[in-house]
């Protein structure tokens, strides 16, 4: 099996290992997935920046669909069927990652594909990017359930429909709003003092 690892959280106030750590994994930026094999170096590599990463097992068709939706190949081209059969002995691109998730072929090794896969912000939002996925947040390792964020991630947020514009019937007439003006002020009077009373 291989692991999908998606990072999560930026680099404000991150330690210089966590921050090398993570660009040796390729993962620069917030929402870049990267596809690694599960090896004891990079199983280490994943304790050490998980407050920051989360990741699990992908599954054959999801990285399938991965690939082609995210996947970019040297040039910038789209990654088809046909991509795979220039660049490699596989026919289709359910077949490479079958073989990937397979262990026949580490992704790492793919030099004419993209390392980086940049996804949407998930659907719905993370619960929280500051807490254990074990803790009901998303850092760390999920297994499986990495399939079901990366479907999120998958597709952008749809957006909302701008509100519609009434539009003014041809020949109507604008109605001025009165003008109201406003109340001069009253000068206050002046009471006239009193005049002190003379002694007798």
């Amino acid at each position: 099996m291989s692991f999908a690892v998606i990072r999560l959280r930026g680099t404000v106030n991150i330690k210089p290992k966590i921050k090398m750590t993570l660009e040796l994994l390729n993962l620069n930026r917030v929402n870049h997935c990267v596809i690694i094999p599960q090896t004891p170096e990079y199983k280490g590599m994943l304790q050490i920046v998980k407050d920051y990463v989360t990741w699990g097992e992908i599954e054959p068709e999801m990285l399938a669909r991965l690939m082609m939706a995210k996947g970019k190949a040297v040039g910038k081209k789209d990654v088809d069927d046909d991509l795979i059969k220039e660049h490699s002995e596989y026919k289709s691109v359910i077949g490479l990652s079958k073989s990937i998730i397979g262990n026949k072929v580490k992704y790492t090794d793919l030099e004419w594909l993209s390392p980086v896969m940049r996804l949407h912000p998930p659907q719905g939002g993370h619960r929280s990017i500051k807490r254990a996925y074990k803790n009901k947040g998303d850092l760390g390792y999920r297994g499986k359930d990495i399939n079901k964020l990366v479907e999120k991630m998958l597709a952008p947020k749809p957006k909302k429909p701008a509100p519609k514009k009434v539009k003014k019937k041809a020949g109507a007439k604008k109605v001025k709003k009165p003008v109201v003006k406003a109340k001069p002020r009253k000068k206050p009077v002046k009471k006239a003092k009193p005049k002190p009373k003379k002694k007798e």
